[in-house]
């Protein structure tokens, strides 16, 4: 059923491969390195929100379901980056993970 997607998906990347082989190096190099800031930044993003729970104990206007949709997103991603061998997105989806595990708890808990 999935197979024809996962064709396209290498058809894809096989048909922008040309393309992405015309950027300057240093571009590339730079957009990779900022690729891992953005997704770092990014991930922390959820910081306030887990302050908010865990040092206020507020979970007012917090909704369960929203970070519980979040959270077995990032296990999906996480997943799908460690099977492509996607570094950045592995670093970034772990720190989401982790973050939208512990603010899925700090609901359940408070």
């Amino acid at each position: 059923m999935f197979s024809g997607l996962t064709n396209l998906h290498k058809k894809r990347r096989d048909s922008t491969a040309s393309t992405r082989s015309k950027l300057p190096l240093v571009w590339k190099l730079i957009i990779d390195e900022l690729a891992i800031v953005v997704g770092v930044v990014v991930a922390l993003f959820n910081i306030p929100q887990l302050i908010t729970i865990w040092a206020n104990h507020d979970i007012s206007g917090v909704s369960l379901t929203s970070w519980t949709g979040f959270f077995f997103g990032s296990i999906f991603w996480l997943y799908y980056a460690i099977l492509h061998k996607e570094k950045v997105l592995v670093l970034t989806f772990s720190i989401n993970l982790l973050a939208h595990a512990f603010i899925v708890l700090g609901i359940l808990v408070h």
